[in-house]
């Protein structure tokens, strides 16, 4: 299972279709669904209660995955950043997160962080 954070449905489907939209699951800040349910709580009720091996998620959520490698230690984070975020990244990769994506998503870059995520 894969878990998705985001701004955006687009962004959200863009990964989910690299890998399987079945085997993913996705809090997108616009998503009604979650009026009011916290991103934090949701992504931690995902952990704990499902086997999740990926979370993309974007550095406005978090750039520390620390706190969520706590409930699940063998899922790996991978950041999906915009330009210009140099620092951030390389604050999420020294945090923990196993590799990152820059917008605009490519597939083949996608594809990538995948096979390398699995090693």
């Amino acid at each position: 299972m894969i878990a998705i954070l985001c701004n955006s449905s687009f962004l959200s489907s863009e990964i989910a279709l690299s890998v399987h939209p079945m085997c993913s699951m996705s809090f997108e800040q616009n998503n009604t669904t979650f009026p009011s349910y916290d991103y934090d709580i949701w992504l931690s009720d995902c952990l704990v209660a499902n086997s999740v091996s990926l979370v993309f998620y974007e550095s406005r959520f978090f750039v520390d995955p620390s706190r969520f490698r706590a409930l699940s230690p063998n899922t790996r984070f991978i950041l999906v950043s915009t330009n210009n975020e140099d620092s951030i990244i390389e604050e999420a990769l020294v945090c923990g997160a196993t590799a990152f994506l820059q917008k605009p998503l490519r597939m083949q870059a996608i594809h990538e962080v995948l096979t390398f995520a699995a090693k």
